[in-house]
């Protein structure tokens, strides 16, 4: 009964001081901003995913006045972002559920990182004809690489 309750309690803090913020493409991502550290440390106990990141010093338009630093609790990650909306979305009022709903549409368009089938020029990438960048980890399609090598030596001719 207890972990109902601390899940409703999170709930409602999300309702109240929570932001369901759209990034590039079809990201999705949740944060929740404020000066309690606790409540938000008991936040995070409770919902298990995200980050808490904090203290951040805050300074107002007038650059002499210092405000209380903030703690942000965020989570950006395309499973735990659906997995958390669609947990809440019944509990949420109607202006979250709107807001809710559009982000699990976003995130429905957005089928995560997925390794590319063909490169842009429609050469299969297998295991022979991919050339991973030892540097960065990056894929390169081989019969690509000859290509750019070839136009490279033709024109340095």
């Amino acid at each position: 009964m207890k972990l109902l309750a601390d899940m409703a309690w999170a709930i409602g803090l999300f309702e109240g001081e929570g932001s369901i913020v759209a990034g590039r493409g079809n990201a999705v991502s949740l944060t929740v901003q404020m000066i309690d550290k606790d409540v938000l440390s008991r936040f995070f106990r409770i919902v298990k995913h995200g980050r808490l990141r904090g203290p951040y010093t805050n300074r107002g338009p007038d650059s002499a006045k210092r405000y209380q630093p903030t703690y942000v609790w965020t989570t950006g990650k395309r499973d735990d972002v659906q997995a958390l909306l669609r947990l809440w979305l019944p509990y949420f009022g109607k202006r979250r559920t709107i807001r809710a709903k559009i982000a699990l549409q976003r995130l429905a368009q957005n089928h995560g990182k997925q390794l590319w089938l063909a490169c842009k020029r429609g050469h299969i990438l297998t295991r022979d004809n991919v050339y991973i960048v030892p540097t960065t980890l990056v894929r390169q399609c081989r019969k690509c690489i000859a290509i750019r090598a070839q136009k490279y030596l033709i024109k340095r001719k």
